[in-house]
This record gives C-alpha cells, sequence and structure tokens, in this order.
C-alpha cells in the first residue's frame, strides 16, 4: 500500500519507509541525513503530502528525538501524527502470523515464541520496585529463538502509555492524534473522519478491506499463556486509560480525537490450536498490509510540503 495525495495520484511514497528506524544514517553529519531524507519526497512540485505509516516508530528508541532534530523548527507545528493502538496480545499475535515468510523456516506455536519474553519480564519485575521501574529492562529483551528478528523489543513493544509518554515529552499531545484499531474496524466512518480532519485533508469515501488474507494464520491462543501476558500488559494499558483521560480533561488532545475506549481481551483455548501449523520462511521483506488493518500499533507521520517548505532543509 502506498499513501497518495488524491488531487495527484502521481505523488506517493512507500507505506513505511522505516527511515528513522532501521535505516536512519549512522555516523554522518546531520546535513547528509537531510538529503536522505529529501530523497523520500515526490520530485513533482504539484505533491503536497508527505506520510509515513513505520509501525516500529511509536516504540524504537530515539525516533522521536531523531525526528526532532532533523526537521527544521519552523515545520515542526505543521507535523500531524495518527497512532493506532491494538489490544497488545492480539497485536502480536496478528504480528507473528505476518512475519513467517522467505528463507528462515520456522515452525513455533504462540506460546513457545512469547514464553522467553514472559520469563525476562518476570525477571525484570523481581529486580526492580514495580512495572514502571522495570521498563528499561524490559526493553533489553532480544530472541533467543535466531538472531534475524533481534530488533524486536519483547513485551515492551506493547507498553503504549510508556511510549506516548516519551513522544508527548518532545511533540504537543495535539499533534497526536490517538485512536484504538478496533475504532476503525468497528466505526470505519467516524474514525476516518477524525483522522482526515487531524490531517487537514479532504473527507473522502473508501472501504477498509475486511479480510487480510495474507499467510498463514493462529486460529487462537491458550487462556494460560494469555492469562500470563495480561498480568504483564493490564497495568500499562489501565495507566494508558488513564493518561488519555487526563489528556482530554485538561484539553491537550486535538479536538477530533474520539474516546479511547477500553481493549477487549482476546479470546482463548485450553489447548493450542491452529487453522494450520506454523511451518513458514522468514524474510526481510514484510508484506505491505494496509496499515489500518496493521498487525502492531503504528504511528503515523504527515507533513504538507511545498517547494518553500523543502527549502527550509
Amino acid at each position: 500500500m502506498t499513501f497518495h495525495d488524491h488531487e495527484h495520484p502521481t505523488c506517493s511514497t512507500p507505506k513505511e519507509t522505516k527511515f528513522f528506524t532501521r535505516f536512519y544514517p549512522q555516523n554522518v553529519t546531520l546535513n547528509t541525513v537531510k538529503l536522505s531524507f529529501l530523497r523520500l519526497f515526490p520530485r513533482s512540485s504539484a505533491c503536497q503530502h508527505f506520510f509515513d505509516a513505520t509501525p516500529q516508530s511509536i516504540w524504537w528508541p530515539e525516533v522521536e528525538l531523531r525526528m526532532k532534530a532533523l526537521i527544521p523548527i519552523t515545520l515542526q507545528p505543521h507535523i500531524r501524527f495518527l497512532v493506532v493502538l491494538r489490544e497488545p496480545i492480539s497485536r502480536y499475535l496478528s504480528q507473528l502470523n505476518h512475519i513467517y515468510r522467505g528463507t528462515f523456516t520456522v515452525n513455533m506455536s504462540f506460546s513457545e515464541w512469547v514464553n522467553p519474553m514472559i520469563l525476562h519480564h518476570n525477571e525484570c519485575l523481581r529486580s526492580h520496585r514495580d512495572f514502571l521501574e522495570a521498563f528499561t529492562c524490559d526493553t533489553t529483551y532480544r530472541p533467543p529463538h535466531h538472531g534475524l528478528l533481534n530488533w524486536q523489543a519483547g513485551l515492551a513493544t506493547g507498553f503504549y502509555a510508556a511510549h506516548l509518554s516519551r513522544w508527548t515529552r518532545l511533540w504537543s499531545r495535539n499533534q497526536i492524534l490517538v485512536l484504538p484499531f478496533e475504532t476503525l474496524v468497528h466505526n470505519w466512518s467516524r474514525a476516518t473522519h477524525a483522522i482526515l480532519n487531524h490531517f487537514g485533508l479532504p473527507i473522502l469515501n473508501f472501504s477498509l478491506p475486511k479480510v487480510n488474507s495474507k499467510g498463514k494464520r493462529i486460529a487462537v491462543l491458550t487462556c494460560d499463556t494469555r492469562n500470563r501476558l495480561l498480568r504483564a500488559y493490564t497495568p500499562w494499558n489501565l495507566l494508558l486509560y488513564q493518561q488519555l483521560q487526563e489528556d482530554r480533561a485538561t484539553g491537550q488532545t486535538p479536538k477530533v480525537e474520539l474516546i479511547f475506549t477500553p481493549f477487549v481481551n482476546p479470546s482463548c483455548v485450553q489447548e493450542e490450536s491452529f487453522t494450520t501449523r506454523l511451518s513458514a520462511q522468514f524474510t526481510h521483506q514484510y508484506p505491505q498490509i494496509a496499515v489500518l488493518s496493521a498487525a502492531v500499533a503504528a504511528i503515523i507521520l504527515h507533513l504538507r510540503v511545498s517547494r518553500r517548505n523543502l527549502a527550509v532543509f
């Protein structure tokens, strides 16, 4: 999927540039970084909008700092962010469904995948006073299964309250629209109106695909694994709800932001069950699924661009 300026359909950029995460230039001057960033923009002077929907941006270390350092201060007030948050267990389950592809054979259940993450989280809790102090320890997790996924930061990727707080320390909360994934699925029209208003785009009528048919699927997860994960995620979820309520009460949210409905816990069974046993290939070429049906929490950057804006760089 690519994002288009609907007045000029030829103006498009890749959905996930990963510029501020995996492909951020290292050990070079800031000017070199800026030149690399500008190459992402369409060359046509008619193009007015730039989007980046790299999902890892919300939790990847220093992304908000990199954006703040790179984007000129005169343009920063014009940037708008969309944060789409999915119930974290469902997010991880869905994520694993679409990354098992490519050249690395994987034959592992969901429980087998997350058990090391849970053990690491519990060790962090034992060595710290509470879940807040254990957060930094949680982010040090690296998968023991194979090195190709060592950029996955374990359970901490779903500790949304910590990541949102990190972003709002540098970027104004009214620039950041937060929506639950379920609202996009079940109240599509209202959600898209809020998103387009937030981005300053014309209201358009288009639909969300009901099924993402790519790849093999895990049908359910065991109740034991779900309950162990809930013990890790529930304190962070409650903190997120409190955070969002306070932001709303103090008038810090965008005017179009909808009330955030609490996550619904995923269903479970007593024994692991699959639509098909996972035996697939891993690849760095992740499927290009629509961002609004993405497996992971996403933060989308929108910047309205013009020749004058680009000249500021």
